[in-house]
């Protein structure tokens, strides 16, 4: 992987080579259909006073104003003009770069704006003496709050850090200023920068010296020859990578160097050792790569290509070239993404050329402002592969627009709809179960084999939750979850769609030849009754007549086909009858008003054993015979009593099978009573896309 971040890099530097500052320029995600803002705080030196001005944001703003990043590692000295932390530049910023620059022409105009601007808290002790210094908010006209009040308010609040909440209280005043004035909240503004005399602090050539200085050559100061670990040339090297996002190795702990040297004598260094090129190309690397191949699933993902064969023309197509890996990817997510990649594929002649010639790792991640969390890689994906989950899906698709009917934008099987198939539990709003997933996500990127057994335990389990869980405990529930939201009905609907879900599911993995365990074979079903059928259609004159049989030879037909096509074994085959019959005196049951089936309390959701099975056939018999349709459903009935009775002694499947498979025939039942208008189908809303819209 660190190879693939490398060889970006150098693309990437290759093409900014005009300055390393331009290859480590990010992007910030914007919000979508929102307009983001830059605001400048300009201090006018001559008329001692401070304008707030701000502008939206551009696809070059974060060039122009040099967006690099704050400084990584947590105790760092805060030194960005730049920033997208407000209180850095109300606070620390100003005065830490006054103490580490040269004399010039950028740290007089700094010391003039701490002189006249900035109010002095005394000195601090320890890490709050970084906050000595704060923006003084009432003399410049910035808030209606004295210094004195800021100052009282912070120590009733917080005593043992009463300068840093002093920050945080001039930020906020701020923040209200901006409000009222400009008419722009807090989340509007994607970053701040400072201005002198309405010149841009940035822009001068000393502060791109110093940028670069304390980004690269600092970290190379004291540091001694050796073997660079990725290019394994002879040059000065450093194992400092606290400049990184990503975490290559652990060198802040003495128990992972070398000999257990630690730092003080270079016991990193045979950890990992950086020259200057490389190091630089790492930086690029890392920064390209999260504004160009940056995406999302159940967590932050980084896509990272990496070249088998070296092509040097790519450094020309780097970002063409990253999008459509990106494109390509994200087909696999939803049907949203494949429509878009659809699209565009045709027209991408270059990128078909190549796609053979580079693998991709997915990185699973998390980040907060002092630690890069690796969640999971999966290494060395071709894009063949990708392609080959891209066909599978869509055959899958095929299949269920044939064997279920409804919308042609329902049934498609992408990695996002997968997700909502395992129930992830959550936590202080923290989904802390998503590993089973990932593990889901990396078998099918490497075609490894997926169990049986595994699955059907998830399936059921979800079932359960939808049933009688908690809903907004787990991931099906949404971010912004509200459990009196989920009543009786939409519970139901939720669970008929994630049960035919999870059917083909079992196909896709069919398909793919990954799916370890469980039983399959094509048994016939129906097949005297659908010839008896055909015969009397033939024969009988009368229309009535005729139309019954039809609708009774498209019933058995349609229900033929499903069984046959997702290959359910003959004892799978009678318990998703049962579960079919289980719907039909469900939909008996319904009733518009209250929306109950008591008929579904009749399933154990933690499994059923033959003996139970047993029990709810004889419950079925005397609710159809109840609600009076037993002789519509009777050719079932005796088609499902058949294939139990001659299953019983050899009796093959776990109880959570069993109750997966009754609940397979309930959902096909139910999913089809909606598509006839007998249960209203706006209540069928897909929970899960609904709730990650808002």
């Amino acid at each position: 992987m660190i190879e693939g971040i490398k060889e970006i890099g150098e693309f990437s530097l290759a093409k900014n080579s005009s300055s390393i500052l331009e290859a480590l320029v990010q992007d910030i995600p914007l919000e979508k259909n929102k307009t983001q803002y830059l605001v400048t705080i300009n201090f006018d030196l001559e008329n001692k006073k401070i304008s707030l001005d701000k502008e939206e944001i551009r696809k070059s703003t974060f060039l122009d104003y040099l967006w690099i990043g704050n400084p990584k590692a947590g105790n760092s000295p805060q030194d960005r003009l730049t920033t997208n932390n407000l209180a850095f530049l109300c606070s620390q910023t100003i005065p830490n770069l006054i103490e580490r620059l040269d004399e010039g022409e950028l740290k007089n105009i700094l010391s003039l704006i701490k002189n006249i601007f900035f109010y002095d808290l005394g000195k601090q002790i320890g890490q709050q003496n970084r906050y000595r210094y704060v923006l003084n908010i009432e003399k410049f006209g910035l808030s209606n709050k004295s210094i004195e009040q800021v100052k009282k308010e912070a120590l009733d609040k917080n005593k043992n850090s009463y300068a840093k909440e002093v920050v945080k209280i001039v930020t906020k005043e701020i923040f209200f200023y901006l409000k009222e004035k400009e008419g722009i909240s807090k989340r509007e503004i994607a970053l701040f920068t400072i201005k002198c005399n309405d010149k841009l602090l940035v822009s001068l050539p000393e502060y791109h010296t110093y940028i670069a200085n304390s980004v690269i050559e600092e970290k190379f100061e004291g540091s001694t020859k050796g073997i660079c670990h990725l290019c394994n040339k002879e040059a000065v090297i450093t194992y400092d990578t606290t400049q990184f996002r990503f975490t290559y190795y652990n060198t802040d702990k003495i128990g992972f160097s070398s000999g257990l040297r630690g730092k003080s004598n270079d016991g990193f260094l045979k950890n990992l050792g950086l020259c200057k090129n490389c190091y630089k190309s790492l930086l690029a690397g890392e920064t390209f790569i999260k504004n160009h191949l940056s995406t999302s699933l159940i967590k932050s993902l980084l896509i990272i290509p990496q070249l088998i064969f070296s092509s040097s023309y790519i450094s020309e197509i780097l970002e063409e070239w990253a999008e459509n890996v990106k494109s390509h990817f994200n087909a696999v997510r939803n049907l949203e993404n494949w429509k878009m990649w659809q699209a565009l594929k045709n027209q991408l002649t270059e990128y078909e050329e190549i796609k053979n010639t580079f693998v991709i790792h997915l990185l699973f991640y998390e980040a907060s402002k002092s630690e890069f969390k690796i969640l999971k890689l999966i290494p060395d994906v071709p894009p063949s592969r990708i392609e080959i989950l891209l066909v599978t899906a869509n055959k899958v698709w095929d299949k269920a627009q044939q064997i279920l009917g409804g919308k042609d934008s329902e049934w498609y099987l992408g990695l996002d709809d997968m997700y909502y198939l395992f129930p992830v539990r959550k936590s202080k709003n923290e989904f802390v179960d998503y590993k089973k997933v990932l593990e889901f996500y990396d078998a099918l990127f490497t075609d490894k084999p997926v169990a049986y057994d595994f699955l059907i335990k998830q399936f059921v389990e979800l079932a359960a939750i939808y049933r009688h869980g908690a809903v907004c405990n787990y991931n099906i529930g949404g971010r912004n979850c509200q459990e009196e939201r989920w009543n009786e009905q939409k519970r139901d609907m939720a669970l008929v769609k994630a049960i035919l879900n999870a059917n083909l599911l079992l196909l896709y993995l069919k398909e793919l030849t990954q799916l370890d365990g469980g039983l399959s074979m094509d048994e016939k079903i129906f097949v005297e009754i659908i010839q008896k059928l055909q015969r009397d259609k033939e024969s009988v004159p009368e229309t009535e007549k005729k139309e019954s049989i039809e609708k009774q030879l498209h019933r058995y037909k349609r229900l033929q086909r499903f069984i046959e096509e997702m290959a359910y074994s003959s004892l799978q085959i009678g318990l998703f009858l049962l579960g079919f019959l289980i719907g039909e005196i469900g939909k008996a049951q319904y009733d518009p008003h209250n929306k109950t089936k008591p008929i579904l309390k009749k399933i154990n959701y933690q499994g059923m054993d033959k003996g139970k099975i047993l029990r709810l056939v004889n419950e079925v018999l005397e609710k159809l015979d109840q609600y009076k349709i037993l002789s519509r459903n009777e050719v079932i009935y005796a088609e499902m009593k058949k294939l139990l009775d001659k299953n019983w002694q050899r009796w093959n499947i776990s109880n959570e099978e069993a109750v997966f498979f009754v609940l397979s025939g309930y959902a096909y039942a139910t999913y089809q009573a909606i598509l006839k208008g007998e249960i209203k189908s706006e209540e069928t809303n897909d929970v899960n896309k609904e709730e990650e819209n808002e």
